[in-house]
C-alpha cells in the first residue's frame, strides 16, 4: 500500500479520511503527469526515476492547422491591418511568431500593443496579401508582375524567408530582358541575402557586352558600378576593343556623364588592342562621337 510522502498532503477528496479510498499508485501516477510537480514530491519522483517526459509528433502541425481553421472560419481575430483602403484581419500570436516586427509590436512598449487596429505604410495591399497568406499557410505564389511589391511587403514585417523566396525567384527569371529591372529592384530594398549581389555580378559581367548594347541596362549603369566591371579581370573573356566601344556607349548614353571620360578611359587596356583599332576608335571624344 502506498503511503503518503513525509510533509506532502493528499489530494482533495481522496484521502482515506473523508471517503474511505485511498490513492492506488497508477492513479498518483497518471495525476502527477498532468500538473506540476514541485516541493518534496518531484524531488522524491525524480530520485526513484518515476517522472517521463512524452513528446507530441503531431502538436506544431496542430498549431499551424489550428490558425489556419481560425482564419478561414473568421475566428478569434484580435487585430486588423489596414493598408491603404484595405483591411486584413489576424491573430497577433501568430503575427509574432512569424514575423520579428509584429513580435516587437505586440510585445515592447509600443503604442500599437494595446491598439486593435493598425495602419501600416509604405506597403500595397496586393504585396501585403500574399505576405500575409505566406504566414498562415507557408507557401507563396511569386510571379514577375507582383515580386516587387511582395519583396517590399517581406522586407517590411522582416520575413527573411520570403524575402529570400523572392531573391530566388528574381535569379531563376534574370535574362538580357530584365537585368536592369532586377538590378534596380533590389538595389532599392538594400537586399544581399544569400550572396545574391555576388550572383547579380556574376552575370552582368558575364554578360558585359550584350547588355552595353541595351539603352535600359545604359540608364541603370552607375559609373561607380561600370569603372567596378572596366577593372575586373573576367571580363577578359571579351576583346578590349568591345569593351572600350561599350564604355563609349555609355558615356554617349547621357551628356552628364562625359565627366567621368578620364576616368573611364584609365580602366581601358589599350595594351591589348591593335594600333588600328586605337586609331579608330580613340580618336574622337564622347561629345564627338554623340
Amino acid at each position: 500500500m502506498l503511503e503518503p510522502l513525509a510533509g506532502v498532503e493528499p489530494p482533495l477528496g481522496r484521502s482515506a479520511g473523508r471517503s474511505g479510498l485511498r490513492t492506488s499508485p497508477r492513479l498518483l501516477s497518471m495525476s502527477l503527469r498532468n500538473q506540476p510537480i514541485e516541493g518534496p514530491l518531484a524531488a522524491g519522483l525524480l530520485m526513484a526515476g518515476n517522472v517521463d517526459v512524452y513528446n507530441s509528433s503531431v502538436h506544431d502541425s496542430c498549431v499551424s492547422s489550428g490558425f489556419k481553421t481560425l482564419y478561414e472560419e473568421g475566428l478569434l481575430f484580435d487585430v486588423t491591418l489596414v493598408i491603404e483602403d484595405h483591411q486584413f484581419q489576424a491573430h497577433k500570436a501568430l503575427l509574432a511568431t512569424q514575423s520579428d516586427y509584429f513580435r516587437i509590436m505586440f510585445t515592447a512598449d509600443m503604442r500599437e500593443r494595446d491598439q486593435n487596429k493598425i495602419h501600416l505604410k509604405g506597403l500595397t495591399p496586393t504585396g501585403f496579401s500574399h505576405v500575409l497568406q505566406f504566414m498562415y499557410y507557408g507557401s507563396i505564389e511569386l510571379n514577375m508582375s507582383t515580386v516587387h511589391e511582395i519583396l517590399q511587403a517581406a522586407m517590411y514585417v522582416q520575413l527573411t524567408e520570403v524575402v529570400k523566396f523572392c531573391c530566388s525567384f528574381l535569379l531563376s527569371k534574370i535574362c538580357l530582358d530584365n537585368c536592369a529591372e532586377i538590378m534596380r529592384l533590389l538595389d532599392d530594398f538594400s537586399v544581399n541575402i544569400d550572396g545574391i549581389k555576388e550572383q547579380l555580378d556574376k552575370f552582368l559581367l558575364d554578360n558585359f557586352v550584350p547588355l552595353m548594347s541595351r539603352a535600359d541596362f545604359l540608364s541603370y549603369l552607375s559609373v561607380e558600378k561600370l569603372l567596378s566591371c572596366l577593372e575586373n579581370d573576367q571580363l577578359s573573356r571579351f576583346p578590349e576593343i568591345e569593351l572600350f566601344e561599350a564604355a563609349q556607349a555609355w558615356l554617349r548614353h547621357d551628356r552628364s556623364r562625359w565627366r567621368h571620360t578620364d576616368a573611364i578611359v584609365q580602366n581601358v587596356r589599350f595594351c591589348l588592342m591593335n594600333t588600328t583599332n586605337v586609331l579608330e576608335k580613340g580618336d574622337a571624344s564622347p561629345q564627338q562621337r554623340v
